[in-house]
């Protein structure tokens, strides 16, 4: 009895681990793996580029489909200095 109830515990720890690393949060360039989306430089040498984050599992899932997935925690424009003055 005792046993049966200590391997049910360490099931649901295990469950719960997966499912914590399933939804961290990764950030994603362009939308989905494989997409391009840099501006061009501006006059300061900088460009914009969009990212999502999602959950790791979307991520992945996105990766094996090759296609975007509407799931994300948040998105955004990040700009980057391409050019070195």
């Amino acid at each position: 009895m005792r046993r049966a109830l200590s391997t049910k515990i360490l099931l649901l720890i295990l469950l719960a681990a997966v499912v914590v690393v399933a939804l961290f949060p990764v950030p994603v360039s362009c939308g989905a793996p494989g997409r391009t989306c840099m501006s061009a430089p501006d006059d300061q040498g900088y460009v914009s580029v969009y990212y999502e984050v999602e959950p790791l599992a979307v991520a992945l899932v996105e990766g094996m489909l090759r296609m975007d997935l509407p799931l994300k925690y948040a998105h955004g424009f990040s700009h980057e200095r391409v050019i070195q003055p």
